[in-house]
């Protein structure tokens, strides 16, 4: 029998290895983090602040389509509508009210929401104490309302203080931004109402984006700086509920595949993340994606699955620290609702930078500045809240002309300007010809200085035309700017000579 082989004896142990790690492999994100490619033990010990009941996946249907969802493997339903009289019997035949958590939004928002719902269980004779789910009444909403919805679901499991972070998300906060926001307007209704009635009927839904370990962070992140303002108000046993909903600023209209696979990396957050309810909104695809990370990957089984990771647990507590940070800031200018010009204001200075990031390719976006598929039209409009719009409405706009132009790119001096070059029309939706084809005779009118000022030099050929005519028509591309406006600009000069 061999003897085991002591690998200690061969690889002797090196002191301060961790600091020979160059630093300028950090990555730094709008939350004013430097993440390092390297982590060693975080000496901060969290408390426990994970209590959810394995997960539950919300589908959003239409009152007919209960059933269905159910026998599809939602666990939980979202409405927008509830019938009166007999209708309601037929249309919930088979849904066990008792074992399905409800999600009622929209009309159904409100105080009178919830007295439907239990107006609905009676007929249905289901009691009120085994109702279980959300109404979701903005916490922002006057005080009568929110009491009203307090009083309302009395005896019921439903929450109905709802603190959504989406609104905060779509318009361009960093997590630090959304996990303040959040805590301080937790705080500002637990001064406004009771404490106590306020913490069992709160949640919070949470937009989930692509950046896997980030998210997860920022979903731990968030238990743990609630667990601090309940402390703060003397409530200890309270827990904090999280819907957590896939993020719409990174959908991308222009590459499905990629898209898939940044969705895949979403959902997989939500889960190791430990939301206690996945919104799956109405897509099968999304419902199934849940389904397989629950049954096959037993992500549900485990609380707190990333406690223990290094990286995980520093990254958790550099959000909360900055997070808390902020929260006091705004506490200092009288609460969040009184503060919420200046937050505006930093939403906005935050969503312009990662507009210019991704709009000059410093920040990769794969499928929209980095790795595109040019043959690929865009599936659906352009919108505001999503971060590939303006590449998605100049996509559109060359897809609009029925034939993609020719661009021929001339060596660049310099390589890495050539390539922006080239990225840029990519990502524009040009067909490209990175050299120029024997048969084109092309004339360069450039003057020296007009050469040397120039980063990259664009022929488009439309046709059999060759695009510019005269030097004072070629447009100036230069690296590093926004990449969207410089094939913008060649698109408005073939427009000026059509073919």
């Amino acid at each position: 029998m061999a003897e085991p082989l002591a690998l200690r004896d061969f690889f002797p142990p090196i002191e301060g290895w961790d600091s020979q790690v160059p630093s300028d492999l950090d990555w730094h994100t709008l939350e004013g983090i430097s993440i390092r490619p390297v982590y060693c033990k975080s000496e901060r010990r969290w408390p426990h602040a994970f209590s959810h009941n394995g997960g539950l996946v919300r589908r959003d249907v239409q009152l007919s389509g209960a059933s269905k969802a159910i026998e599809d493997g939602a666990t939980a339903l979202g409405l927008s509508e509830l019938p009166d009289g007999n209708a309601l019997k037929d249309e919930l035949a088979g849904v066990p009210l008792e074992k399905v958590s409800l999600f009622l939004e929209g009309a159904l928002a409100s105080a009178a929401g919830v007295e439907r719902l239990m107006a609905c269980a009676k007929r249905l004779g289901v009691l009120p104490c085994d109702l279980h789910g959300a109404v979701a009444i903005d916490a922002k909403r006057p005080l009568a309302d929110l009491t009203a919805g307090i009083q309302a679901a009395r005896g019921t499991h439903l929450k109905t203080i709802h603190v959504d972070l989406v609104p905060w998300h779509q318009a361009g906060a960093t997590h630090v931004h959304e996990l303040a926001f959040a805590i301080g307007l937790m705080a500002d209704t637990f001064a406004r109402l009771d404490g106590r009635d306020v913490a069992h009927r709160l949640y919070f839904t949470v937009p989930v984006g692509p950046r896997y370990l980030i998210e997860i962070a920022r979903l731990r992140a968030l238990r743990h700086l609630t667990m601090q303002v309940l402390a703060a108000f003397g409530i200890v046993d309270a827990p904090v509920f999280v819907q957590g909903v896939m993020s719409e600023r990174y959908s991308n209209a222009l590459d499905p595949d990629t898209h898939l696979a940044r969705l895949s990396l979403q959902h997989a957050a939500a889960a190791v993340g430990g939301c206690d309810v996945i919104h799956v909104g109405k897509n099968r695809l999304e419902l199934n994606m849940q389904l397989i990370l629950q049954h096959e990957a037993k992500l549900n089984q485990s609380v707190d699955a990333a406690a223990g990771s290094w990286y995980i647990e520093v990254l958790t507590e550099k959000l909360g620290a900055n997070a808390w940070a902020l929260f006091q800031e705004l506490d200092e200018r009288g609460g969040f609702l009184k503060a919420q010009a200046f937050a505006e204001e930093l939403v906005l200075a935050a969503d312009s930078e990662r507009r210019r990031l991704i709009g000059c390719g410093e920040l990769p976006f794969v499928g929209v500045n980095k790795f595109p598929d040019p043959s690929a039209w865009p599936l659906y409009d352009s919108d505001a809240g999503r971060l590939a719009s303006p590449f998605t409405a100049l996509r559109s706009r060359v897809s609009a002309r029925g034939r993609r132009p020719v661009a021929y790119v001339l060596p660049c001096a310099q390589e890495s300007v050539h390539t922006w070059v080239l990225r840029v029309l990519t990502c524009g939706g040009f067909e490209l010809a990175d050299t120029m084809d024997a048969s084109v005779d092309v004339v360069l009118a450039f003057s020296q200085a007009q050469a040397t000022s120039v980063d990259g030099l664009v022929v488009i050929l439309v046709g059999e035309k060759i695009l510019p005519a005269k030097s004072s028509e070629w447009p100036l591309l230069r690296a590093g700017q926004d990449m969207t406006a410089a094939a913008t600009s060649i698109l408005d000069l073939i427009d000026v000579h059509p073919a």
